[in-house]
């Protein structure tokens, strides 16, 4: 059976580092929003707010493909867009 492990909040809460930690030192996959917009060869970061629909569906897919091969343990980090104070 496979674990989805969610971590959701602010940009640049730690989500993706916690994430990592708790992956046993890249044992199970770790998947962030953030990856889409994170140049590769680079590092560089370029966040596009209108192709932020993509990002969520490049999660989405590598998270379906990772359940068809019976991982069991994902990890996603989902940032919050929208903050309500109270």
């Amino acid at each position: 059976m496979n674990s989805l492990i969610f971590f959701y909040g602010l940009p640049g809460s730690g989500k993706t580092t916690l994430a990592k930690v708790l992956s046993d030192s890249g044992k199970y996959p770790v998947f962030s929003v953030d990856d889409y917009f994170t140049d590769s060869k680079t590092g560089e970061y370029n966040f596009e707010f209108d192709k932020n629909y993509l990002a969520y569906k490049q999660c989405e897919e590598n998270t379906r493909q990772c359940m068809i091969n019976d991982l069991d343990k994902i990890f996603l980090s989902i940032m919050c867009l929208v903050w309500n104070g109270n």
